[in-house]
């Protein structure tokens, strides 16, 4: 899917590639220029996960950037080379005791070699996060692939590098000294843990988990795995102009971010599917809690748990507003690390699940401004890599006036079909819950075959 960049980062990648400073404020994170590298909380997280489930690609992300014109080899080599040297986290060697290390190199691959079949060949973090490869389609055409680990990378780390890659490419100039390292931003969060800053985040976090209600399953009649399998596809489906242009007149008129209808559509959805009216629904923030972090490359992404209960009674506008409060209230508690959050929470650990929720919904709505390098143009595509991460997640992408929609499935619990018929009921509940919101969710839900059925 194609990169999607905050309002926030947008301003940030413009003055990069202007020349700019990215940050004009004194920084309140304590800055090392040798210190040795520090797990963030997060990698800490990611790190574990790769001990339990080691040799998957679960945890790669991949981009694909065709350029067409005359490239220029060896200064595409100089500049992603300048770029791994400005951002340790692309150059640490991921073992019990992190280092440092050259970093990697720009490959060239051979012509036959293919972008899907790179991004999904699991990556040995003891040699690194990061792998460059350069496929030559045709002498005025080539396809930068860039496969990263999560442990060094994030969505947000995409922007920063390919603004990086423009201000770079060609040319001796010199963009501003990082105000901050990663590892500065690591050792930044343990202590703010270890004084207790999290302390009033956590114990909002246990009230609001506290009782977790039963699991989503699909009534597929698969069996679920003993183990998390990550397994995936993605569904791809689009939201029409009129509905989402409806649904933007229902948030301006009910005073909403269009995020929070779009979690109630999705709560209405996995509750007539699973046949729960409590769920948790994870969702992804940026995390870059502080302006100097906004230029760093590495994993600060954090995930915030949505509590939604479908109530007797409830309307649609009734759900999207309780729906509403339910983001609000995440969002102010939203610097909590998750994996802080999970410990403090202590739910029933189960190794077929994801703990604390197994949907997620993630809301993309600035798109990157148009990318292109001297002399060529610069298409930037990330690729799928055969993976989920939980059972079921809904990618929603704000497009001229239409949603694109993602439905990442693990394919061991929901089929090509099921997947299919699961997005057709977020279709028709959203549509008809922002033409119609004073309609009871009971009888939306119930105006809808059954996905289960012809």
């Amino acid at each position: 899917m194609p990169v999607e960049l905050s309002a926030r980062q947008l301003a940030l990648l413009q003055r990069l590639r202007a020349g700019g400073g990215a940050t004009t404020s004194t920084s309140t994170i304590p800055h090392s220029a040798s210190a040795a590298p520090v797990l963030s909380s997060a990698q800490e997280r990611i790190w574990f996960s790769e001990q339990l489930w080691p040799g998957t690609a679960v945890q790669n992300l991949a981009a694909a950037i065709t350029l067409t014109g005359p490239l220029d080899v060896a200064a595409l080599r100089a500049a992603l080379a300048r770029i791994v040297a400005r951002h340790e986290p692309l150059r640490t060697r991921y073992r019990p005791a992190p280092e440092l290390f050259a970093g990697p190199e720009l490959i060239e691959a051979g012509a036959e070699a293919e972008v899907g079949t790179l991004a999904r060949e699991p990556i040995d973090l003891s040699h690194g996060p990061l792998r460059l490869r350069l496929l030559r389609r045709a002498a005025d055409r080539h396809v930068l692939l860039i496969v990263c680990h999560h442990i060094a990378f994030d969505g947000w780390s995409l922007g920063v590098l390919v603004a990086e890659l423009s201000a770079y490419y060609g040319t001796a100039a010199e963009l501003p000294d990082l105000p901050v390292r990663y590892t500065d931003f690591a050792r930044w969060q343990r202590d703010r843990a270890a004084a207790g800053d999290f302390e009033a985040d956590l114990r909002h976090w246990t009230r609001e988990l506290a009782g977790e209600p039963p699991p989503l399953d699909f009534p597929t009649g698969r069996p679920r795995p003993a183990r998390l399998t990550f397994r995936g596809r993605i569904h791809r489906f689009a939201v029409d102009p009129p509905v989402v242009r409806r649904l933007g007149e229902l948030a301006q008129r009910e005073r909403t971010p269009g995020f929070s209808i779009l979690t109630a559509a999705f709560a209405a959805t996995l509750g007539s599917l699973t046949g729960r009216r409590r769920m948790t629904i994870g969702s992804p923030v940026a995390n870059r809690v502080r302006p100097e972090l906004e230029s760093l490359i590495g994993v600060f992404i954090n995930t915030v748990c949505l509590r939604v209960a479908i109530e007797e009674g409830d309307t649609f506008r009734t759900l999207l507003h309780r729906a509403h409060r339910t983001c609000q209230a995440a969002l102010s508690r939203a610097e909590a690390p998750f994996e802080l959050v999970v410990r403090r929470v202590n739910p029933p650990r189960d190794p077929s699940r994801n703990p604390l929720y197994s949907a997620m919904l993630v809301y993309q709505n600035s798109p990157l401004p148009p990318f292109a390098l001297p002399g060529l143009t610069a298409e930037v595509e990330q690729l799928d890599t055969g993976t989920a991460k939980v059972d079921l997640t809904l990618y929603v992408e704000d497009r001229s006036g239409g949603f694109r929609c993602s439905l990442e499935h693990n394919t061991d619990l929901l089929d090509e079909t099921w997947a299919a018929r699961i997005a057709g009921r977020f279709q028709a509940l959203l549509a008809a819950g922002v033409a119609r919101p004073d309609t009871l969710v009971a009888d939306l839900m119930a105006a809808h075959p059954h996905p289960g059925g012809d």
